[in-house]
């Protein structure tokens, strides 16, 4: 069962992956990386993109 935890937004969204057995996600964006935590509904880490290196 699905339980909304939170709500953010991410402008200019590009990939969003996770790792099995894990409670984080990894959010890439134009403007640069995020890792939230599942559990909690909370933000845990925000890097600016410093280019375009993922590309």
């Amino acid at each position: 069962m699905w339980i909304h935890k939170n709500t953010f937004a991410i402008g200019g969204l590009e990939n969003v992956g996770y790792a099995p057995m894990q409670d984080q996600l990894l959010v890439l964006s134009t403007q640069g990386e995020g890792i939230f935590d599942c559990i909690k509904g909370e933000k845990i880490a925000r890097y600016e993109s410093q280019g375009d290196w993922w590309r």
